[in-house]
């Protein structure tokens, strides 16, 4: 299989290129004051790459606190029910492994005796990239319940770090394998590795 790699300015153009279209939504990690959020971005939208754990999940993004289920008009002769808009797809960049193994487990909580359409729609049409850890504490998730900082479950591309300014894309599903074949202008087949890059070091 083909070997993919990209920079952190390629992936931010991509993301901010992405985030450009009406018909398309897309959620970072951006620093709001001291700490980093996974937010919804728009083409302007400044990413922070640097950190290590965001306020809140990306769970979020693929079930938002907020949505509506229902558009109704009062007429005269009753009420008329009116058409959502559709979801649109998504791209969720930032997240780390411990974050997006709840993906799958959220899945089963939406399909189990009533089907969730929203989620359930949501989760087909999303791109999940996460970032493999290179630093991880006492209290991380991820270790504590058997899982890994560089765990595959939930993602559909894993980027691995491979330089101070690049990562390695590992496919996961088709869905990441189509995203990247068709931004494949983004994408390198190489990236030189750099001495002194960990693939896991604790944090202080």
């Amino acid at each position: 299989m083909a070997e993919y790699y990209i920079t952190q300015s390629k992936m931010t153009a991509l993301l901010k290129e992405l985030a450009s279209d009406s018909g398309m939504e897309v959620f970072g990690p951006v620093k709001k004051g001291n700490d980093v959020f996974i937010s919804k971005m728009d083409g302007k939208t400044e990413l922070c790459l640097d950190y290590f754990i965001s306020v809140n999940s990306i769970k979020e993004a693929i079930f938002p606190r907020f949505e509506p289920i229902l558009k109704y008009k009062l007429r005269s002769e009753g009420v008329e029910l009116a058409e959502l808009p559709p979801i649109k797809p998504l791209v969720v960049f930032g997240g780390h492994p411990c974050d997006a193994a709840s993906i799958p487990l959220m899945k089963d909580l939406f399909s189990w005796d009533y089907k969730d359409h929203f989620y359930l729609q949501r989760l087909e049409k999303v791109v999940i990239i996460t970032l493999a850890c290179v630093e991880k504490d006492e209290n991380c998730f991820c270790t504590s319940l058997g899982g890994s900082p560089h765990g595959e479950t939930g993602s559909d591309i894993l980027l691995e770090r491979v330089s101070k300014d690049g990562w390695q894309a590992k496919i996961v599903s088709e869905k990441g394998k189509k995203f990247i074949e068709t931004h494949l202008d983004f994408f390198r087949d190489t990236i030189t590795p750099e001495k002194g890059i960990p693939k896991l070091q604790d944090k202080d």
